[in-house]
């Protein structure tokens, strides 16, 4: 009996050691999970956020447009007299010479009597500064309906007199007076290749002066950003002094009609001093490839 009760204590002791936590605990080194190193960026790579990644490359304005606020027109009464334009700037020039004279690509002083001009409305070259328009990127009645209405008459002037790059830009008069107070969803540049970069300006400058933009306005921005390249989008102040076109002389052997021989490359057809073509009026644009999409080969 007593070798039975002997046998039955030692096995117990065994169990109860068995069940120890402190036996059967893992060190606090195996609890924890190796920390893994940080990996070090390579030369020239950086750490993108996932919403810095999925942005389009070099082209803000797609951004911009989703920051702007999407209203009703006020369509309160509208006076331009509301707006004091073409005050004097600090090196004695209006707003409206200034403006002339930044574009002037023979680079003469504000206030000259002649110059050259490249209209990038409508593509006209001119001479006569009586013959352009400065016009306001976003007109100043509309504006007033995305709300400038509830401006200071301090505001409004300074809208009227940005000379930020894109907010004003001289044009024929003919291209200006037919933009009129008109937005990108009623009226677009003749002037095909300046599309984009007219889209671009557009929502650029309502987003500096937080103006809203309506309904209709932002079904047409939204069209032209998709159907716009990325690089034609970005802002490039080098349209406002755009070159001249000097017109190129035309061979002896160009044949009666106007059409080129066909070149195997437009640098051979610029050469020999055919093109430009543009798409829809020169048969001849079908001829070579358009690598930039703008409507214009062998430029």
């Amino acid at each position: 009996m007593n070798r039975n009760l002997l046998a039955f204590g030692i096995l117990a002791l065994a169990l109860v050691s068995c069940s120890s936590p402190e036996l059967n605990t893992p060190s606090t080194t195996q609890e924890r999970p190796a920390r893994e190193k940080p990996r070090k960026a390579k030369p020239g790579q950086t750490k993108k956020s996932p919403e810095r990644a999925s942005e389009p490359k070099g082209s803000p304005a797609r951004k911009q447009l989703r920051m702007l606020v999407v209203s009703p027109e006020i369509g309160l009464e509208y006076d331009r007299d509301l707006f004091n334009h073409w005050t004097t700037q600090p090196t004695g020039c209006d707003t409206r010479d200034t403006v002339l004279a930044r574009q002037d690509q023979t680079g003469r002083r504000c206030g000259a009597a002649s110059g050259a001009w490249f209209s990038l409305y409508d593509g006209e070259q001119l001479t006569d500064p009586g013959d352009l328009d400065v016009d306001h990127m976003i007109p100043l009645s509309e504006a007033w309906d995305s709300g400038a209405a509830r401006w200071s008459e301090a505001r409004r002037e300074a809208f009227a007199n940005d000379l930020y790059p894109f907010a004003l830009i001289a044009v024929s008069a003919s291209s200006n007076r037919s933009k009129s107070d008109q937005d990108p969803g009623e009226w677009l540049p003749d002037f095909r290749p300046f599309l984009c970069q007219y889209t671009a300006r557009w929502i650029d400058v309502k987003l500096r002066w937080k103006l809203s933009i309506d309904r209709e306005e932002a079904v047409a921005l939204r069209g032209l950003v998709t159907s716009c390249r990325t690089r034609s989008l970005r802002l490039d102040v080098s349209w406002n002094r755009r070159p001249v076109v000097k017109p190129r002389a035309v061979p002896k052997n160009r044949k009666p009609g106007g059409g080129d021989p066909r070149f195997s490359t437009c640098s051979s057809a610029i050469a020999a001093g055919y093109g430009p073509y543009r798409r829809g009026q020169d048969p001849e644009y079908n001829n070579y490839t358009d690598g930039d999409g703008d409507g214009s080969v062998c430029e």
